[in-house]
């Protein structure tokens, strides 16, 4: 199935300008409805066998009747040669697994920001009695302006949707499924969170918690269940408890629905800030207390003395430089979201919250698209928030 055929084909309404991704299943292509003068994606389907129509059918079924903001939008199917084609939203942007390769892993603000509006979509699409099963950054995109796009839902299923696997047969991509899907091949909402698990941890570290070279060891690791984060890692409390929770090899352990879970993301998205640097004082001393009892602590009990003071006052300059009149700014431009840069390491996408201290000048830059501008104000003890629209600022 060639470009010039396909062009042939949909000459009506669609004219195919290139291919953008290809699958087991099919291609999908860029194109413009004529009669609407917009771009939209094709997902023509090229597998031929009856299983294969019965999923593009159930895809088209399950997703025509959601609308969320981060959610491809469905337009309509259309059949050619016996095959159905899905006509979609087209998203420009990159994939986050595009993302993550190009640029590495995220810093906490804006791996939460891009994380909460995935659960935000996952959430939705719960309450609709949808599961997913194939959550991972590769159907996630990411446009211009910081927005991300949950897409995909080929083997999606909801109440309705006919029996389409073997029982017992594995679907979804190994390194995001549950202990119970490679177990059983049975899903419900519990085993999209442990996806969502899978996709915070890679979006923090640059890569997923469970890989190896055969699915044998790789089937041990996930059955286990059990991950360790970089031990070089940065991420506040209430995240690292968050990627456990959702990461329990018992699925009644977990969170048990994405909106449950977007509760908690947004709480830690709170908390971040104010959790970072604490933590990794209390860290060094609780490895203090390990490695210097341990090990010479008997021998030198004021060596043990002394390096416990170093870190105590080393504390109290933190409680003193976070302390009551430690401040945060929620940055939120009125007019629409902007990738937010401090020190030119990107932050994330407003709203977000910025640590400052009263008195002293806070400095960033907002961009969006190929717009961008810098900021620099006092911060006062009434300010609570800066809202401006950028079209202005600009």
């Amino acid at each position: 199935m060639n470009t010039t055929r396909q062009q042939t084909i949909f000459s009506k309404e669609y004219r195919i300008v290139d291919v953008i991704g290809e699958g087991g299943m099919g291609r999908v292509y860029r194109a413009l409805q004529t009669s609407r003068n917009r771009v939209v994606a094709v997902k023509v389907l090229t597998a031929t066998d009856l299983k294969a129509v019965q999923r593009a059918v159930n895809e088209a079924r399950i997703q025509q009747g959601l609308r969320h903001p981060n959610i491809v939008e469905f337009y309509e199917q259309v059949e050619w040669d016996n095959r159905p084609c899905l006509v979609m939203e087209y998203v420009e942007g990159v994939t986050l697994a595009e993302h993550l390769k190009q640029r590495g892993a995220m810093p906490v603000a804006q791996a939460l920001a891009i994380f909460s509006q995935i659960v935000s979509a996952v959430a939705y699409i719960h309450e609709h009695n949808i599961i997913h099963r194939d959550i991972k950054s590769a159907n996630i995109r990411l446009t211009a302006n910081g927005r991300a796009k949950l897409l995909d839902f080929g083997i999606a299923k909801n109440e309705f949707t006919p029996q389409l696997t073997q029982t017992g047969f594995v679907v979804g991509t190994v390194e995001y499924l549950a202990p119970e899907q490679i177990n059983s091949g049975k899903a419900d909402e519990r085993s999209d969170i442990w996806a969502l698990g899978i996709l915070l941890f890679e979006m923090l570290t640059g890569s997923v918690p469970f890989t190896a070279k055969t699915f044998g060891t790789l089937y041990q690791q996930i059955n286990r269940a059990s991950f360790t984060l970089p031990s070089d890692l940065h991420v506040p409390r209430s995240v690292i408890r968050l990627i456990a929770r959702c990461l329990k090899k018992d699925a009644a352990d977990r969170f048990q629905d994405a909106a449950e879970l977007l509760a908690e993301v947004r709480q830690a998205m709170a908390q971040s800030t104010a959790e970072g640097v604490p933590r990794r004082a209390s860290q060094l001393v609780a490895a203090a207390q390990q490695s210097v009892w341990h090990s010479s602590s008997r021998r030198h009990p004021l060596l043990l003395i002394a390096l416990l003071a170093t870190l105590l006052v080393g504390w109290n300059f933190h409680s003193t430089w976070f302390s009551d009149a430690d401040h945060s700014i929620r940055i939120e431009p009125a007019d629409g979201p902007a990738e937010l840069f401090v020190d030119g390491s990107s932050q994330g996408t407003t709203p977000l919250d910025l640590p400052a201290r009263i008195g002293e000048p806070i400095h960033f830059k907002l961009q969006r698209g190929n717009i961008s501008k810098e900021y620099r104000f006092t911060v006062t003890s009434n300010m609570k928030s800066w809202s401006e629209p950028l079209q202005t600022g600009f």
